[in-house]
């Protein structure tokens, strides 16, 4: 069936080096929905695409205030759209672990992960182009290019010739697993949460676990082997965790792992993330979690009418890359929303390749110049789990190089020809 639409163009001019922003209406015979969509040139040198979360694993942020907390001479906050869905309070496993506001799959900024990729609405997606659509992730790499693809995860510590594999990071807090090793870094706060004695109060039960500290040698990076100098070991839980330094928590066959680590060790690690189909792993930048892969080399996929979701009239943020991945199109549309396949299909006229969607409802918000401009479901603007922001990098000055009007206005007497 083709269905035909009518689009309305209210405003359109650039925001940023290689950023313009529009804000259009689509029409349809039943309704009309309005749509706000920023285009990123990223070809050009001044600008920059960067995951944000708040500073501390499992606390929301408004982006206004993430707009505000950013923003610093080379480094100006153009705009933001919301990205990841993230763990409510009735989904915090009893309230054991203080999940809440911690994002429910992966997401990397500046090479440093936050949280790993998780099996999160994981196998709904029959085989479409020989690949499941699950999970569409917006990734950029250290070339600046935008990919939206299927990503999964892999990590491991070793120590001496000893390895073993990193289940989680900043994921399981107060309620170990019997023989998990999980690490946790600075994005997740200042310290490991509770302490052993906490936690064995909160489960009722006796939870023999140690906490090895460990400095790294170098910046944080995805893919690559990181070292690492064991500074501090004990047993109490709780450990403080700051900038530049790991803390691994082992329990079980993950506490007699660690415990073959000595102060002053050197230890190597690696956190891994590879494209699902490809087993490609870059050079991530930047990673955040859509919601399904909706649309793949041009094709909108299964996920746009298998899942509940995406085949209902909902209020919704999706990204879109062009085929060369130097295009990114990050667009919002406000209540009464759209179905998921309109979203993907506006997003290929814009000239998009591959398309994502992501939280939706009230959290679907579009940040310009540090204003929520899209009317939210709450009135409101909600604070969210992690967002997408654009940067511009070029210099502050006060030399005029162009001068363009914020929006043109059109007059036409009636009748006019």
């Amino acid at each position: 069936v083709i269905l035909q639409y009518a689009i309305d163009t209210l405003d359109s001019y650039q925001v940023g080096p290689g950023i313009v922003y529009t804000r259009f209406d689509i029409t349809d015979s039943k309704q009309t929905r309005h749509c706000y969509i920023y285009e990123v040139d990223l070809t050009n040198p001044y600008n920059l695409v960067e995951e944000s979360h708040s500073t501390t694993m499992g606390n929301t942020e408004r982006m206004a205030d993430a707009h505000v907390r950013l923003d610093a001479p080379g480094h100006r906050s153009i705009g933001s759209v919301n990205c990841n869905f993230w763990i409510v309070s009735t989904q915090d496993e009893g309230k054991y672990n203080n999940l809440t506001g911690v994002p429910c799959t992966g997401q990397v900024r500046n090479g440093k992960i936050g949280t790993n990729i998780t099996n999160w609405n994981i196998g709904h997606g029959e085989v479409w182009l020989d690949r499941k659509q699950d999970i569409g992730y917006l990734m950029i790499d250290d070339q600046k290019k935008a990919h939206i693809d299927q990503y999964s995860w892999d990590a491991h510590l070793a120590i001496g010739d000893q390895a073993m594999p990193i289940y989680e990071v900043n994921r399981n807090r107060n309620n170990p697993g019997d023989n998990d090793l999980v690490m946790f870094n600075s994005d997740m706060g200042t310290k490991t949460t509770l302490t052993k004695a906490q936690i064995d109060a909160r489960l009722g039960t006796d939870v023999p676990m140690i906490e090895v500290v460990v400095k790294l040698e170098q910046e944080w990076a995805i893919n690559q082997h990181l070292f690492a100098e064991v500074v501090s070991i004990n047993t109490n839980g709780g450990t403080k965790i700051e900038d530049g330094y790991a803390v691994f928590r082992g329990r079980g066959t993950g506490k007699t792992f660690l415990e073959t680590a000595k102060v002053g060790d050197r230890v190597q690690f690696i956190i891994g993330m590879y494209e699902s189909y490809l087993g490609t792993r870059p050079n991530i930048k930047h990673l955040s979690a859509g919601n399904c892969y909706v649309m793949n080399e041009g094709k909108l996929t299964i996920r746009n009418w298998n899942e509940d979701y995406n085949n209902k009239n909902y209020p919704r943020t999706g990204f879109g890359v062009s085929k060369d991945h130097n295009t990114l199109w990050l667009m919002v549309m406000e209540k009464p929303g759209m179905y998921t396949h309109e979203m993907a299909s506006i997003l290929r006229h814009f000239g998009a390749w591959e398309a994502a969607g992501a939280d939706g409802g009230g959290s679907a918000q579009f940040n310009l110049g540090g204003q929520i401009i899209n009317p939210t479901t709450e009135g409101v603007p909600r604070a969210v789990g992690n967002s997408i922001f654009l940067f511009s990098t070029a210099p502050d000055d006060s030399t005029v190089v162009e001068m363009r009007t914020r929006s043109t206005s059109l007059r036409l007497p009636k009748y006019a020809a």
